[in-house]
């Protein structure tokens, strides 16, 4: 009696060479979009960058004087919200938080203008918050108003920052006070990226390997 034959082996070689192109193709997509993530930084925080006692990323200026670094705020207020040393703090125009012939009576007798710059590669917006001692009186960005609010002395709603120009750009938020403890402090929450169209179509072209690699190996 003949036997029947036995069934032939799984083409393991196959298989392996299978999941090498799909696991190829995945590292060419993931290397295509981690220089834009690199280069999408966006903004720094408050407090963030800093040599213990000056923010170097963020300048003020006095009654429309001249601009300086400002401040990391100490001690801060008990009412102000709790600073997060390595992704916010708060900053003024001096240490104290408190201007010579500053008076606590809320009135708006100190105007302050803070800014930063950053680069915008590959940005297409930044979520953030923020929160002032006393009020906010505009944010502008690259000299446009941004429809966005900060909470006095605790966080508000978030805003939006969108228009980013591809290279340099300018943010400003003019605040008042009355010379007494005032401050502001700007957490960027999150950063939305928009890659080139020609890294986009290389993604789209290493994606669609990954597909047409699965379906080979399903129907293998």
């Amino acid at each position: 009696m003949v036997g029947r034959p036995s069934p032939s082996p799984p083409p393991v070689r196959s298989s392996v060479s299978t999941i090498r192109t799909i696991v190829r193709h995945a590292v060419a997509a993931a290397l295509l979009v981690a220089p834009a993530l690199a280069a999408a930084q966006g903004p720094a925080s408050t407090g963030t960058v800093t040599d213990g006692v000056n923010d170097l990323a963020w300048q003020v200026s006095v009654n429309s004087g001249a601009f300086f670094n400002a401040f990391l705020v100490d001690p801060r207020p008990g009412v102000w919200e709790a600073n997060s040393p390595g992704n916010y703090q708060w900053i003024g125009a001096a240490r104290s938080g408190s201007q010579q012939g500053g008076v606590p009576d809320g009135a708006a007798r100190f105007a302050y203008t803070y800014r930063t710059t950053f680069l915008g590669t590959d940005l297409a917006s930044v979520t953030f918050r923020c929160a002032v001692d006393n009020v906010v009186r505009s944010i502008t960005l690259n000299g446009v108003t941004v429809d966005a609010s900060c909470g006095t002395f605790h966080f508000g709603a978030l805003g939006t920052l969108s228009g980013i120009n591809a290279g340099l750009n300018t943010l400003q938020f003019a605040t008042a006070g009355d010379g007494v403890t005032d401050g502001l402090l700007v957490d960027f929450v999150a950063v939305t990226t928009t890659p080139e169209p020609a890294s986009l179509a290389l993604l789209a072209t290493g994606l669609l390997g990954i597909g047409v690699a699965v379906r080979r190996r399903r129907a293998a």
